[in-house]
C-alpha cells in the first residue's frame, strides 16, 4: 500500500514539474514580448533625432533595475 502512495506522489511531481516549466516559459516569452516591443517602439523616435546613446542610457538603468527588484537574492533595495 506504501508503495503505491510513493508513486501517485512521484507522479504528481513529474506532473507539477511540467506545469511550473510550462507557466515559466510562458511568463519568460510575455515578459520578453512586451519589453521587445516596448523597446523598439522607443527607439525609433530616438534614432530619428540621434539619441541612440540614450535610448541604451535608459533601457541600461531600465534593466538593472529590473534585475535588481526581480533576481536580488537579498530584496533590500525598494522593491
Amino acid at each position: 500500500m506504501r508503495s503505491m502512495k510513493g508513486s501517485k506522489n512521484k507522479n504528481a511531481g513529474i506532473g507539477k514539474l511540467a506545469l511550473m516549466v510550462l507557466v515559466f516559459a510562458y511568463i519568460a516569452i510575455v515578459f520578453g514580448s512586451m519589453f521587445g516591443y516596448m523597446f523598439n517602439i522607443v527607439l525609433e523616435p530616438f534614432t530619428a533625432i540621434g539619441y541612440e546613446w540614450l535610448y541604451f542610457g535608459i533601457m541600461a538603468v531600465l534593466i538593472v533595475l529590473l534585475w535588481e527588484c526581480f533576481y536580488n537574492p537579498t530584496r533590500n533595495l525598494w522593491c
